[in-house]
């Protein structure tokens, strides 16, 4: 991206944020509390208020959702004209500050040298302003804003003091006048607008669709920018403010903080893209440390942190943390925040373990990307078990806590990983590959997948024990409903399907006849599978030598012969073991004539 695309969209997140601060104090401000307690003497007046305070809280809504969705040229042009206006302004109090100044004295303007310079100076400051108004608004005729001047050139055409304050008023209702007119001439210009989205939103959407729309619109807001920006900016601003309890731990401050952050929607999307862009950076720095450099070349398109963000928001949206009193907002965020960070480990491990894996399968004699991958996968055994710790130290360590953390279940993956690798390090220094290898890391992911199953299981059934004492809402059972079947149906038919697999692998093979050591010794050749040399093999019907394990792990996949593609099966495999024998040139063919020992 371009420097000049990057200061496009920068100013186009700061333009937008004013906008969700007026949306968010509108929120956050009572109106049914400041309508109760209005109290004036006749009936009349009293509707007069509430019908100015309600709207002006709905003129803010539309004000502010206005300015969040104009284009950026319409917004950089009513910034524009919002910056004219507040130097228009400055002009006349810098006009009705000397006409003060110059009625407390009673010398004139030429007998003084020093009234005369401040004069000058008040005159040429008003003009610079001006010209400034006349820049943001792209004209040259500064004239149009001269009017707030007549009273300085009265005071400098020697008019009487009395007459002064007259011609202050009738400046400032020249200026008025000129503002109501440009006001007046772009009356329609909302409505324009509205009816020219509407129509580019139409045949956008007839021709690619709501979905692209709806992409454009999200790309075209920088939406996680956006919230991620004002966010930040509310949260700058609270811990500008000295804290009441400065005796508290800095964490528990920080916290604290986080949670007077999330007082309305608006605050609450801004801490979701927050988390978002800290899971998306950490995994970034992950895969940095794992690959190199190289990576920042390559687009990420798999982990972006967006998981970890919807995750945030929806266990927010379920557990009401809006409606929550400081104390307890802070305490659940904290679990939030946990839950959260115990995901983005295991996004973490994710990247890391077929890294490692990998790099001992592949036998690559780099030793500093085994360090790296090794100490990254050493780390993630050993950071969840501190952080569960540290946790405990915090808060108090509830059952269900315990239940939906996989802090535990990443640090064991962790260290399956690191056994694994040592497994296939021990493999790689033997000439040949032990056939119990395979089942020795099958056995030891399949524990760890039993685990994470047994873990979501016991989640699903604290559910359904906390909603036999009522606690229960519509909300909770759609993502406990969505939970279960993610993460405990798909799991078990998966886990079944590899059961399945396996034992027909296995029971395929075992049906196979062994190859005996003068097969092997005329075969003279390594496996096809694996190029390895053959010291324990099975022969195929079709004729073929694998080694076992190599051969089991083929059928996994598919079951045809690697070398011819022909069909194999249980029952084949059983009764052509004659044939097999025949074509690899152990047995004569049945039509031979049998040799007798009388032919010696």
């Amino acid at each position: 991206m371009a420097w000049s695309d990057r200061l496009e969209a920068a100013v186009n997140v700061a333009l937008r944020v004013p906008a969700l601060v007026l949306l968010d104090a509108l929120y956050t401000w009572d109106v049914s509390t400041l309508v109760s307690r209005l109290h004036t003497n006749s009936d009349g007046m009293l509707f007069k208020y509430k019908f100015a305070v309600w709207n002006a809280f709905f003129l803010g809504h539309i004000l502010g959702f206005a300015v969040l969705l104009l284009p950026i040229g319409r917004l950089t042009s009513l910034y524009l004209h919002l910056m004219a206006g507040f130097l228009l302004a400055s002009t006349h109090i810098i006009a009705r500050s000397y006409i003060d100044f110059s009625l407390t004295s009673e010398e004139s303007v030429y007998a003084n040298h020093n009234l005369f310079i401040h004069l000058i100076g008040a005159i040429l400051a008003q003009v610079l302003v001006e010209v400034l108004c006349a820049c943001c608004l792209k004209t040259r005729k500064v004239w149009r804003f001269m009017g707030s001047s007549l009273p300085l050139i009265g005071v400098l055409c020697g008019l009487p003091s009395s007459v002064l304050p007259l011609l202050q008023r009738f400046a400032i209702t020249l200026s008025v006048i000129q503002v109501m007119y440009a006001a007046l001439s772009n009356i329609y210009l909302p409505y324009y607008l509205l009816r020219q989205a509407w129509a580019e939103g139409r045949q956008l959407m007839a021709a690619e669709g709501i979905v692209t729309l709806l992409i454009f619109m999200w790309q075209q807001l920088s939406v996680p920018s956006l919230f991620l920006t004002f966010w930040l900016v509310q949260f700058m601003t609270q811990t500008s403010l000295p804290p009441l309890d400065s005796k508290e731990d800095n964490l528990v401050l920080i916290l604290t903080s986080v949670a007077k952050c999330c007082g309305s929607p608006y605050l609450l999307l801004g801490l979701t893209s927050v988390v978002s862009h800290v899971a998306q950076s950490l995994l970034s720095l992950c895969r940095l440390y794992l690959h190199g450099f190289s990576v920042l070349l390559q687009q990420d398109a798999v982990y972006r942190g967006i998981s970890e963000g919807v995750m945030f928001l929806m266990m927010a949206m379920c557990t009401g943390l809006l409606e929550l009193q400081l104390v307890h907002r802070a305490f659940l965020l904290s679990i939030i925040l946990f839950v959260v960070l115990a995901s983005t480990l295991q996004s973490a491990l994710e990247i890391s373990e077929p890294v490692l894996l990998n790099l001992a399968a592949a036998r690559d004699k780099n030793r500093w990307k085994h360090f790296r991958a090794l100490s990254m996968c050493l780390f993630l055994c050993l950071f969840p078990m501190f952080l569960m710790w540290r946790i405990n130290l915090l808060l108090p360590m509830d059952s269900w806590l315990i239940l939906i953390s996989s802090t535990v279940l990443t640090a064991l993956q962790a260290m399956s990983s690191i056994v694994i690798y040592l497994l296939f390090s021990f493999e790689e220094q033997r000439d040949w590959p032990p056939e119990f290898m395979d089942d020795v890391v099958y056995y030891l992911q399949g524990f760890c997948r039993g685990l994470e199953f047994l873990a979501s299981l016991g989640l699903v059934v604290f559910s359904l024990l906390e909603w036999t004492g009522g606690g229960w809402s519509w909300s909770g059972v759609t993502v406990v409903l969505a939970y279960a079947y993610y993460n405990l149906w798909q799991r078990a038919h998966a886990g079944w399907r590899s059961l399945k697999l396996r034992r027909m692998a296995g029971s395929r093979v075992a049906a196979m006849q062994r190859a005996s050591p003068q097969l092997l010794a005329q075969h003279g050749d390594v496996c096809p599978v694996c190029y390895q040399d053959m010291k324990v093999a099975v022969l195929t019907p079709c004729g073929h030598m694998y080694h076992p394990s190599c051969l089991r792990k083929w059928f996994y996949v598919q079951d045809t012969c690697p070398m011819c593609h022909r069909k194999l099966g249980a029952e084949e495999s059983s009764n052509n073991v004659d044939t097999a024998e025949y074509d690899a040139g152990l047995r004569p063919p049945p039509d031979a004539p049998q040799p007798n020992g009388d032919a010696m």
